[in-house]
């Protein structure tokens, strides 16, 4: 196994800014100064493939793993007797998290050491001080580099750290959708190991919990509303007659899923009614009940969340009366006859769930019962709804010390149904947001304060020994995200899942699969990003250095009869044209793996 080591830089000689510095440009540093021998070690022992902790004073920020030898950066905000190492993300904490254990070796953030090395003989204390409680991983998963796997995410991966409200966010193919069923399943079984599982188990297990109800998924997008995500009015037409009933969205369903698990008197209520839906199911006509005044009516389970009434009194055989199952439900737990439509079918049919369905009464039981069975609500594209539209008031209310059973509880009185309504504590929510759709920056200030954030970028260990052609597939993702960098920004780099293709295929089949992908992704994205700036596409591109142009993926046109064009008058003169310079996409340049060899300059 390669050797794991520490390396402290503490605020005292590097700050903030040169920090974020070392950061973006993946270095680890160490001054040539340093005493006791340190120095030496980070230039001659510490060596390619070791894995370094790195900690800011106290504070553990990431695991890493050395890619290169000690190099000089001019560019660099340090002076030059800062020594420099390349390394690469294994996993890195969202926002850096303090040791404060009493426990202290040489290779913990409270020794005074800037780098040390971790003996074998101490891996056991290592592992169980800080890789398992901080990164959630385990020695043998380092040593077999399943890093590849791992999300660059918060340790532990477990409901207590991920938080009640998360955000993946990163730009486009980096996995953020892909990620959240690891989030989701480490949420609701916390011992499960999601790193050191196929993934089509984990998928099965993911399908399984939704169907349980104890994962619900949605996808925002800009017509979508208060109305789709909490309640609404839903019209129906029966026999030329029109009825109103109330109908909750995907979050009120969710957070009934998290008030109704297992043993709850919600769960209880559940199963009554699945009771009496598969009994009217199989009885021939209808079933007759009465009201709490012994009128006769009978019902017929209609589809989704109605019983259609038919009323022994009236001779009309389509009286368009209907029980919202919602409202009996409301009946049941608050007791409350106000604003329920049809009222007295629905007591009786509530009176029938409990005289022949087994239904006990309401019971509230306070606090954090369900914590241990938390349910999960994945919103994709949260950035892309209205979210003070769609989430009115419960924005404030999905905060960790407004749910129910805190001791700031708050709740609301719904606008349709009226319901008194807070939001349950074991419901998790996670979203996932495009930075290049929409700036972090530009993120609803009241959804940035209340979530935490959890940055997931370009993962080129995912990526590793895929080889295309001979065209180092690693190599190019990595210059072309240089670029753009540069060009524009980091939101708007190109993530590791569009080349994820390449791993499924047969060798032979490869470079057909490059050749779409970046015909109908890469070069429209880049054309989306740029805005058909056709010289910065052919700088992300390489085009501008390759020496045969039949190679560049971007040509570059130059027509000089500007007067055949425009002509020669004083108009013509005016544009101030010495050469017209037009783009076209060289399509014939896909097929040609030196073309994309010439990406990175080979």
């Amino acid at each position: 196994m390669s050797k794991i080591w520490k390396v402290s830089h503490g605020f005292k000689n590097i700050d903030s800014d040169a920090s974020d510095w070392l950061d973006d440009h993946k270095y680890v540093t160490v001054h040539m100064g340093t005493l006791k021998g340190q120095a030496d070690k980070f230039r001659t022992e510490l060596a390619i493939g070791d894995y370094v902790c790195l900690s800011r004073s106290s504070d553990i920020v990431a695991l890493v793993k050395v890619t290169g030898e000690v190099v000089k950066d001019y560019e660099s905000p340090l002076s030059q007797e800062w020594m420099l190492r390349n390394y690469e993300d294994i996993l890195r904490l969202s926002v850096p998290k303090a040791y404060s254990k009493a426990f202290k070796r040489g290779w913990t953030p409270n020794y005074n050491s800037t780098i040390f090395s971790i003996d074998a003989s101490d891996n056991t204390e290592f592992e169980k001080e800080i890789l398992l409680p901080y990164f959630g991983l385990n020695l043998t998963s380092l040593d077999n580099n399943l890093q590849s796997t791992k999300l660059s995410v918060d340790a532990g991966m477990d409901a207590e750290k991920i938080g009640l409200n998360s955000i993946l966010f990163g730009p486009p193919g980096t996995g953020k959708t892909f990620n959240t069923i690891n989030y989701a399943l480490s949420i609701l079984e916390p011992d499960l190991d999601v790193n050191n599982i196929d993934r089509k188990t984990l998928k099965e297990k993911y399908d399984d919990y939704c169907k349980a109800g104890r994962i619900h998924f949605v996808t925002f997008h800009q017509s979508f509303s208060y109305e789709d995500f909490i309640e609404g009015l839903k019209a129906s037409s029966e026999g030329g007659g029109i009825s109103y009933s109330v109908e909750p969205g995907i979050f009120l369903e969710a957070c009934r899923s998290a008030k109704s698990l297992p043993g709850s008197s919600l769960n209880t209520f559940d199963i009554a009614i699945e009771k009496l839906i598969d009994h009217c199911e199989k009885i021939e006509g209808r079933l007759e009940i009465e009201t709490v005044r012994k009128k006769k009516f009978s019902i017929e389970y209609s589809g989704g969340g109605t019983f259609k009434v038919y009323p022994h009194s009236t001779i009309n055989q389509n009286p368009n009366y209907v029980a919202s199952i919602d409202n009996v439900r409301k009946l049941y737990v608050t007791g409350s006859k106000s604003d329920l439509y049809n009222s007295s079918y629905v007591r009786g049919l509530l009176n029938f769930l409990k005289t022949d369905m087994g239904l006990p009464e309401y019971v509230e039981v306070e606090g954090h019962h369900n914590n241990e069975k938390p349910v999960v609500l994945i919103i994709d594209e949260i950035n892309r709804g209205n979210i003070s539209s769609i989430f009115g008031e419960l924005i404030t209310l999905i905060e960790p010390s407004k749910r129910r059973g805190a001791e700031e509880q708050l709740s609301v009185i719904l606008p349709y149904s009226k319901d008194t309504f807070s939001i349950p504590s074991n419901l998790h929510i996670i979203g996932t947001m495009n930075t290049a759709d929409r700036s972090l920056a530009l993120m609803d200030t009241a959804l940035r304060r209340r979530f935490d954030f959890i940055e997931m970028m370009p993962d080129l260990e995912v990526l590793k020994g895929i080889n295309v052609n001979g065209i180092d597939i690693p190599k190019m993702l990595a210059k072309m995200n240089q670029r753009i960098e540069v060009l524009y920004d980091r939101e708007h780099t190109l993530g590791h899942a569009f080349f994820i293709p390449l791993k499924e295929v047969t060798e032979g089949e490869r470079f057909d699969v490059l050749q779409g992908i970046f015909k109908n992704k890469i070069l429209p994205l880049l054309e989306e990003y740029f805005f058909e700036d056709w010289e910065k596409i052919r700088l992300v591109l390489g085009d501008n250095q390759k020496t045969d142009q039949n190679l560049a993926f971007i040509s570059m046109v130059k027509n000089n009869s500007i007067d055949d064009l425009f002509g020669n008058d004083e108009e013509a003169a005016n544009l101030g044209l010495d050469e017209i310079i037009t783009y076209q996409r060289n399509d014939a340049a896909l097929g040609k793996a030196e073309a994309y060899k010439g990406i990175y300059g080979e």
